[in-house]
């Protein structure tokens, strides 16, 4: 209850670099907490004996190489006999890794948007019903609408009935073959008829 450190398992040294021996009886905030964090992560523990950690939270360790690693704690209390606390279980998850996946992942959807916005050509997806989820705003203008207008529209509203069969044959294959066809000419019935 003082934050000295009397277990550690293989994933903590894992992910700190510290072995148990090189932090055991230690406070932990002085090793594996960032400096800007220390004070207020030694106050919620020191003060555990008048009231409940918070149960949960996301902070930083510093390894003990001096990278800062990500993680997600669950915090709960082990009481003894008597029922008082006696020690304070700390279970960490690493996110550092999927934090960085996730920001590499939101940077190329970013890249892959404004390629879309920039196209002079129109683009657009359906789901399997026909129905549009992503157009850019080429494809609008193309044919006179504002995109909020297309969004969740069918294709086949902006077709006469030839063409949307003959598209509707076309997205069918591809769907059935994983094929694309890479060809195809089509009137879409724009805006002013």
């Amino acid at each position: 209850l003082e934050g000295y450190v009397v277990k550690f398992n293989e994933a903590a040294t894992k992910c700190s670099g510290y072995t148990l021996e090189e932090v055991r009886q230690k406070p932990f905030w002085e090793i594996l907490v960032p400096l800007s964090e220390r004070t207020q992560v030694k106050e919620a523990v020191l003060s555990v004996k008048s009231q409940s950690l918070p149960v949960e939270g996301i902070n930083y360790w510093v390894t003990k190489d001096g990278r800062e690693r990500l993680i997600h704690w669950d915090n709960s209390m082990l009481t003894g006999p008597d029922g008082n606390i006696e020690y304070i279980l700390a279970t960490g998850l690493d996110l550092t890794e999927r934090n960085l996946a996730e920001d590499a992942l939101q940077s190329r959807e970013e890249h892959y948007k404004s390629v879309l916005e920039n196209m002079e050509e129109g683009y657009y997806e359906v789901d399997l019903e026909g129905n549009f989820i992503i157009l850019n705003q080429a494809f609008a203008k193309t044919i006179q609408r504002e995109r909020l207008e297309l969004i969740r529209k069918n294709y086949r509203a902006f077709l006469d009935e030839d063409e949307s069969n003959e598209l509707f044959l076309i997205f069918s294959n591809m769907y059935k073959t994983g094929r694309p066809q890479k060809y195809l000419r089509i009137n879409i019935k724009r805006k002013d008829g």
